[in-house]
């Protein structure tokens, strides 16, 4: 019986039935038209997007000058502390051309992209404390820089690296 033989008899529809490969494509298109849209040079959130997905849709890197590429700027965000074992679930954000990252003490900082200067750095005195990274919000007036250090919930003014204070019962951790 070909496919346009086919039909489904349930609630008393005649309706063809796809085959496999065909629901698969269109699941897959289905799904893909869902995940949100990157904006260019944004990567406002753990794995690049809300949907973790990994990806950056910027395009001048490709197959043929990947070579290319050299150290633009290294930064040492400082150094362990001696005999912890510290859980870092995180990756830096980079917004409007600043990169926001945590050292493996906790402490925050704000770099250029393009020169790797420092332009500020935050320290909570929560080494050793686990973590599970940077989120940024924003709305039309304001934006926010949050992450945990052990059971504080930190917020930073993401423009001077300074606590929040009107968000929380103490100097910008809740």
């Amino acid at each position: 019986m070909g496919f346009l033989a086919r039909r489904s008899k349930r609630r008393g529809l005649d309706l063809p039935v796809a085959p496999r490969p065909t629901c698969l494509a269109l699941t897959t298109l289905l799904l893909c038209s869902c995940t949100p849209d990157l904006q260019n040079a944004n990567w406002s959130a753990y794995l690049g997007d809300p949907g973790r997905r990994h990806y950056s849709e910027l395009v001048q890197i490709n197959r043929d000058n990947v070579r290319e590429l050299e150290v633009a700027w290294i930064y040492d965000s400082g150094a362990l502390v001696p005999g912890s074992r510290p859980v870092m679930y995180t990756s830096p954000l980079i917004i409007d051309g600043v990169l926001y990252g945590l050292s493996p003490r906790l402490v925050a900082f704000a770099l250029d992209a393009a020169t790797g200067d420092e332009l500020w750095r935050y320290d909570p005195d929560a080494a050793g404390a686990a973590q599970r990274g940077l989120m940024w919000w924003q709305d039309d007036d304001r934006s926010r820089l949050f992450y945990t250090a052990g059971r504080e919930l930190i917020a930073l003014d993401p423009s001077t690296g300074r606590p929040v204070e009107d968000l929380a019962r103490t100097a910008g951790s809740i």
